[in-house]
C-alpha cells in the first residue's frame, strides 16, 4: 500500500512517519514468529535514522541506496521517503537526491519508479512518502495512495491532530474536506526522538508558546472586565449604597407598623387545639410525669413525685394505682406500678435532699411510706413523705377489701 504523510516542518509528519514504521516491523515480527510471514525488510532516508550515521538508531533498519530505486529493493521491502518532493537540486535537499516531485505536466511520468507504482503490490511492497505538501508530489503518485495523513501541530506542544482520509487531498485545511477525516489528537512518543535527527521538530523555535492574537484576545477581556469593575465601583455603587440607606428607615417602620400598629400589642400565639395540648401533658416516660413537654423550657413550680399502692399476691388478683405529689390519679402499666409500689420510685435528680425538721412542716402531720428492707438498723424512718390529707383513693397501703368496701 502507499501513505502519503503532510505538514508543515516542525508539525511532526516524519516522527509520524517513523511511528509507523515501527508499527510494521513490530507486526512483521509477531508473525514470523508465528510463521504466517517472511521477516521484511525495511529502507529509509531519513537522516540519522540508521546505525550508520545514529548509534542509537534501530538496528533492523537499513539505509535506502543511493540510486533512490524501490523496484530495486526485496519483495515485501517497506521503504519510507522522507521529503519525497526533493528534486535533488533544491539547497537543503541535495543529500536526498531526485525522488517524486511534481512537473507541472499533465500525462504519464517517464520515470519508471513511478511507472511501476500500479503494480507496486504484486511485490508486497509498501511504501511511504513524507512531504509538506500534497501537490509538491508528482501527480500520477498521489492518485495511487491508499491512505493520506496530515499533521496538525499548534502552539509548538508536545502533540498534534491528525486528520486521516482515504485518498489525497488537495487542501487538508478546506473545512468541507476536513469535515470527512478521521481525526485525533496524537501525542509525540518521545522515546522516538532519539532513532533519527530531526531538522525541525525538537528546536526551540518549536517549543510551545501562545500566539499573539490569543494573548491580544485575554488583554481585551482583562481590559473589558477591569472597565466594568470601576464603572461598578465609582458610578453604580454609590448610587446603589444611597437608595439603601434611604429606603432602611422606611423599610423597618413599614415592617414595624405591620408587626405591631402604634398602641396595639403584639399578635397572640396561636393556642393549642385539646389534641395538641393533650400531646404536650403526656409524659416521655410513663413513670415520669415530669418528663411531659410542657415542663420543657419553662420554670418548674411544682416538683411532681409518683407514689404507687398495689395488692394482691396472684396476676389475676392483683391491682396497683399510683398517685401523684398532689393526690392525683396518675395512670401507668400494672407492672410498672406494682414495681414502683415493691421497690420503691426511680431516681429524680431534679428532688432536693431532705433536710432534717422538715417532717414537721406547716398544716398537719406526715405520714411515712417505708419501703420493705430500705430502713436502717436504728430503726428511724426511712422513705418518701407525703402529707396526710383526704385523698380520692382509699387508704395506703391498699387492699382490695378497702378499695370496694368505702372505708
Amino acid at each position: 500500500m502507499m501513505y502519503l504523510i503532510s505538514g508543515q516542518p516542525g508539525n511532526g509528519k516524519t516522527l509520524r512517519a517513523m511511528a509507523m514504521l515501527l508499527e510494521f516491523h513490530e507486526q512483521n515480527m509477531q508473525q514470523a514468529k508465528e510463521g504466517k510471514a517472511e521477516i521484511r525488510r525495511f529502507f529509509t532516508n531519513v537522516a540519522g535514522a540508521t546505525t550508520e550515521e545514529n548509534p542509537d538508531a534501530f538496528p533492523w533498519l537499513e539505509k535506502l541506496p543511493e540510486h533512490n530505486d524501490w523496484t530495486k529493493l526485496p519483495d515485501g521491502a517497506f521503504v519510507l521517503y522522507d521529503e519525497a518532493h526533493s528534486d535533488g537540486n533544491t539547497q537543503g535537499l541535495e543529500r536526498y537526491g531526485r525522488l517524486f516531485p511534481s512537473t507541472g505536466r499533465p500525462g504519464e511520468s517517464d520515470d519508471p519508479r513511478i511507472r511501476s507504482m500500479s503494480t507496486h503490490r504484486h511485490r508486497g511492497v509498501d511504501l511511504v512518502f513524507v512531504t509538506q505538501w500534497p501537490s509538491k508530489i508528482h501527480h500520477q503518485v498521489r492518485t495511487l495512495i491508499g491512505a493520506h495523513v496530515h499533521m496538525n501541530r499548534a502552539f509548538g506542544m508536545e502533540r498534534a491532530g491528525v486528520l486521516t482520509w482515504g485518498r489525497v487531498q488537495p487542501d487538508p485545511y478546506d473545512e468541507r474536506v476536513r469535515e470527512k477525516a478521521e481525526e485525533e489528537i496524537w501525542s509525540y512518543p518521545k522515546d522516538l526522538y532519539k532513532r533519527y535527527r530531526s531538522a525541525t521538530l525538537h528546536t526551540a523555535s518549536h517549543k510551545f508558546k501562545v500566539p499573539a492574537r490569543v494573548w491580544k484576545g485575554l488583554s481585551m477581556v482583562i481590559v473589558f472586565i477591569l472597565g466594568l469593575w470601576l464603572v461598578w465601583i465609582f458610578a453604580v455603587k454609590p448610587g446603589v449604597d444611597k437608595r439603601s440607606k434611604v429606603s432602611e428607615p422606611a423599610t423597618a417602620a413599614t415592617a414595624a407598623g405591620g408587626l405591631a400598629p402604634f398602641g396595639a400589642a403584639p399578635p397572640a400565639a396561636q393556642p393549642l387545639t385539646p389534641d395538641e395540648y393533650a400531646q404536650q401533658l403526656r409524659p416521655r416516660i410513663p413513670a415520669q410525669p415530669w418528663s411531659a413537654p410542657i415542663f420543657d423550657g419553662r420554670s418548674v413550680v411544682a416538683k411532681p413525685e409518683l407514689y404507687c399502692m398495689s395488692s394482691g399476691t396472684t396476676a389475676q388478683d392483683t391491682t396497683c394505682t399510683c398517685v401523684t405529689e398532689q393526690g392525683t390519679k396518675h395512670h401507668i402499666r400494672l407492672d410498672l406500678c406494682v414495681l414502683i409500689a415493691r421497690e420503691g420510685p426511680q431516681y429524680n435528680p431534679y428532688r432536693e435532699p431532705a433536710q432534717e425538721g422538715s417532717q414537721g412542716g406547716e398544716g398537719g402531720s406526715l405520714a411515712v411510706l417505708a419501703h420493705p428492707g430500705t430502713g436502717p438498723a436504728t430503726g428511724a424512718s426511712v422513705g418518701t413523705v407525703i402529707r396526710v390529707a383526704e385523698r380520692p383513693v382509699s387508704t395506703f397501703p391498699e387492699s382490695v377489701q378497702n378499695r370496694y368496701s368505702g372505708n
